[in-house]
């Protein structure tokens, strides 16, 4: 299909059927892609591709970044290909408990380029023991608002976009251009509802296996 019959095709034909939602057009090849997204009988070109299956694939490739000493270490195990892919990454974490708080340090550490963090829940002293970065002053805090400032104290040039809310209630589309989606909560509900929104979205997702302690 050349241009021509792709705008005639998604201007009257496809967009007679789908008004008003939006139609996209992409041509796709081993390592190139041409894509355009119509609405309202106008294109708008598409910059990137995300294929989601048994690995992620980002066209095009991320261009080569400069590998600081911080992350040295860690290029000899999978090369400039790989931490430039991870410094071009966005990675959202779902739950900001004793097991999300170490994942997204560690992407902090690894140098991911982009965090959004999700939990509706306030630092409470009996939390300190497990969530990583917490100090008593935190107390009462937000916990994603403690988990932005301790990522970004490892890694001060992270992004990181912090969303006070259940995953429940969160609004999908925030977590629709992430990467990866990694849910470290222990909720049946958050999680049921965040298998949802990776099927609807395509989005890649890995759930953090979760235990519950029985209390006496």
């Amino acid at each position: 299909m050349d241009l021509e019959t792709e705008a005639d095709l998604c201007r009257r034909a496809m967009a007679g059927r789908l008004t008003p939602r939006p139609v996209g057009a992409l041509v796709l090849g081993p390592d190139s892609f041409s894509a355009r997204i119509w609405q309202d009988g106008d294109a708008t070109e598409v910059d990137r591709v995300k294929i989601v299956g048994d690995q992620i694939v980002i066209l095009p490739e991320p261009a080569g970044i400069a590998v600081s000493d911080a992350v040295a270490r860690q290029v000899l195990a999978w090369g400039n290909l790989g931490q430039n892919r991870l410094t071009t990454a966005h990675a959202a974490v779902v739950g900001a408990g004793g097991t999300g708080t170490q994942v997204a340090v560690q992407l902090a550490h690894l140098g991911v380029g982009r965090l959004t963090l999700v939990d509706f829940d306030v630092v409470e002293r009996s939390n300190l023991s497990r969530l990583l970065g917490s100090t008593p002053a935190d107390v009462g805090r937000g916990k994603v608002d403690m988990l932005a400032a301790a990522v970004q104290a490892v890694n001060p040039g992270l992004a990181v976009h912090s969303l006070a809310e259940s995953v429940i209630d969160v609004d999908p589309l925030c977590l629709a251009d992430a990467d990866v989606v990694i849910c470290a909560t222990d909720g049946h509900g958050s999680r049921h509802g965040r298998s949802r929104q990776h099927w609807q979205l395509s989005t890649a997702a890995w759930r953090c296996p979760a235990a519950r302690c029985a209390q006496n």
